[in-house]
């Protein structure tokens, strides 16, 4: 396991517990408001017509953060 790796599961656990909500909440939200979540502390992006938060999934990414929040406010 690498250093990195083993960062993100001392920080946030088993992915299963950290990442996946029990009942996620179903709501619109425009790309005017996705666009307002562009930074590294707050990552919105939307993939396949849902808007996902992966603030902290990006910072537990094993090729970086960077490679997820370079994405971030967008489609």
């Amino acid at each position: 396991m690498d250093e990195q790796m083993a960062y993100a599961m001392a920080e946030y656990g088993d992915y299963g517990e950290c990442f996946v909500a029990e009942e996620p909440e179903v709501r619109t939200i425009s790309m005017e408001e996705v666009a307002k979540h562009s930074s590294p502390e707050d990552c919105w992006v939307v993939l396949h017509g849902r808007v996902y938060d992966l603030t902290k999934f990006a910072l537990g990414h094993v090729g970086g953060s960077k490679l997820i929040t370079d994405l971030a406010g967008k489609d």
